[in-house]
């Protein structure tokens, strides 16, 4: 039988358990990661989310069920990090309350619970709402990304990997459901053979600066090629901001000027052309070759 000491040590945990502002839980995983069980949540969660202790011990999947859409991947992909490499993780997502609807900042840190043999048994969870200032600055910021007219796409720097975390409004209308089975995956795994666009990313990330390229790209969502302007911009301390604008019109138009330009070089028709004031700008050879006047004598002139 427990002695009184450990009665009572007992009752000083659980009270402090039960009384801490963060959500303090965990999760048993009997050697499958994929399907923990809940074991125990502290009191607090439900001031947090809304929902009960006894609802997340009951429904193992109600946690990930209320995980922001555009956040389960990564929260997916750290924690299996967590197993792969048996360290701690810390995560940020959204949550949606149960009676408000709206989506609350979280931030939690995971632990690995080891028996004896060494073996893992789950996971222990420390959760808190995530400052409100900063909430309320993330929703101004986040308007502001979706309302850009360009696509525009949120890396993170994890370790030694960038991992697509975010995309705005504009992104999904040009990659349609595909950019949502992007979240959470590297930049390597997006990118694979395309060693240009992973040397972009790491010039990006070892300069802190900004890169602008300009590139033909084959979507795989449609298997349309068209030509790209990407500009990859670091923020400190860890993400890489990269915004795409399709210049494929701009490109053949560009195209269709030099042809023109050429055209007029080797005509043997003169041309020449004037500002609003009958001013000369520009003349072609034939205008030299025919009136024998050069170019800089003319030039400015009516």
């Amino acid at each position: 039988m427990p002695s009184e000491e450990q009665n009572s040590q007992a009752n000083v945990q659980n009270l402090i358990l039960e009384n801490v502002p963060e959500i303090i839980y965990f999760v048993e995983v009997n050697g499958d990661s994929a399907r923990g069980v809940v074991k125990f949540v502290s009191p607090s969660v439900e001031e947090i989310v809304g929902y009960t202790r006894d609802e997340f011990i009951k429904n193992a999947a109600l946690w990930i069920s209320i995980i922001h859409p555009g956040d389960v991947h990564a929260v997916q992909r750290q924690t299996e990090e967590m197993f792969a490499k048996k360290t701690r993780v810390s995560r940020r997502y959204r949550l949606r309350h149960k009676v408000t609807g709206e989506y609350i900042c979280i931030e939690d840190r995971l632990s690995l619970v080891i028996d004896g043999n060494g073996r893992t048994t789950g996971y222990v969870g420390v959760a808190r709402e995530a400052e409100r200032e900063f909430g309320e600055i993330e929703q101004r910021f986040k308007a502001q990304f979706d309302g850009f007219p360009l696509p525009t796409y949120t890396w993170k720097i994890q370790g030694e990997q960038i991992v697509l975390v975010g995309y705005n409004v504009a992104a999904s209308r040009v990659m349609g459901q595909y950019v949502q089975q992007l979240l959470g995956r590297s930049a390597r795994e997006i990118y694979p053979g395309m060693p240009d666009i992973l040397e972009d990313f790491g010039r990006c990330l070892s300069t802190k600066g900004a890169i602008h390229r300009e590139r033909a790209h084959r979507f795989r969502s449609s298997g349309d090629v068209r030509e790209m302007a990407v500009d990859y911009v670091f923020v400190p301390p860890d993400i890489i901001m990269v915004h795409t604008e399709d210049i494929t019109e701009r490109k053949q138009a560009e195209q269709e000027l030099q042809k023109l330009s050429r055209v007029v070089q080797q005509t043997a028709d003169i041309v020449f052309i004037t500002d609003r004031n009958g001013l000369i700008e520009y003349v072609n050879p034939a205008f030299e070759k025919t009136t024998g006047y050069m170019r800089e004598e003319v030039m400015g002139k009516t």
